[in-house]
């Protein structure tokens, strides 16, 4: 089976990436592409300082991808680097499952924000409910294939200060939940979204902790989705 972690070869990027497109025609529900309940996936320090150091680099790309192989998690998140232009600059890298212990609320990591935990609590309901299907990636600009964050915004929330060092990035999944131009609140909308978020560790201290002494916030979602922005 191919490597999902790491840096990714070319080809497996786009035969994975590939497969996610096609399965917005699909039928059926995706709980066998959750078997794991995944709430999100991790990518190593080593991957986000590899990405944020290359020269030219103006975004990072999320993309979304299937991997028939891996029986658990089928669905999987890749990340690169594009240049002002829309030039790939990185490697692909993909990124570990976060498995869903499957409590409301009981995340890994206490969500400071109560928007986010929202997100994330009504994607861990959809999954229990096997309520996740390809309606829950569809926007109105078409069906999703990653998001977008500006370089600058990511490096200023996931590594807040010169006093610390992010060990882990991890990407949590949630829906949203809005009313859209229908404005009906009996049939609201629900997309998914990602939430990004810095585990923490401090020099001289192996406790990971939520931010620092100034609790800054180590959460960012402000991104473009894919598309339109791809």
């Amino acid at each position: 089976m191919a490597q999902t972690s790491g840096i990714i070869k070319d080809q497996d990027f786009l035969n994975w990436t590939n497969a996610w497109s096609e399965s917005e025609f699909s039928k059926s529900g995706f709980a066998h592409l959750f078997a794991q309940k995944q709430e999100g996936v991790q990518f190593s320090d080593e991957s986000m300082f590899d990405i944020v150091s290359t020269i030219g680099l103006d975004t990072i790309q999320v993309r979304f991808g299937l991997n028939s192989d891996d029986k658990e998690n089928q669905f999987q998140v890749f990340m690169y680097g594009i240049d002002g232009l829309g030039t790939r600059v990185t490697p692909y890298y993909g990124s570990s499952p976060i498995v869903s212990s499957g409590e409301l609320g009981d995340t890994p990591h206490e969500v400071p924000d109560v928007v986010a935990q929202q997100w994330m609590d009504l994607w861990k309901k959809a999954l229990q409910e096997d309520s996740v299907n390809a309606s829950s990636f569809k926007t109105n600009y078409g069906y999703l294939r990653g998001y977008g964050y500006a370089m600058r915004s990511v490096v200023d929330t996931l590594f807040p200060g010169p006093d610390v060092k992010a060990n882990i990035i991890n990407v949590f999944f949630g829906l949203h939940q809005y009313l859209g131009r229908a404005a009906d609140p009996e049939n609201p909308t629900f997309t998914f979204g990602l939430i990004l978020h810095s585990q923490i560790v401090k020099p001289g201290d192996n406790q990971k902790v939520l931010g620092n002494d100034n609790d800054e916030s180590v959460y960012y979602d402000l991104s473009t989705p894919c598309p339109p922005t791809c």
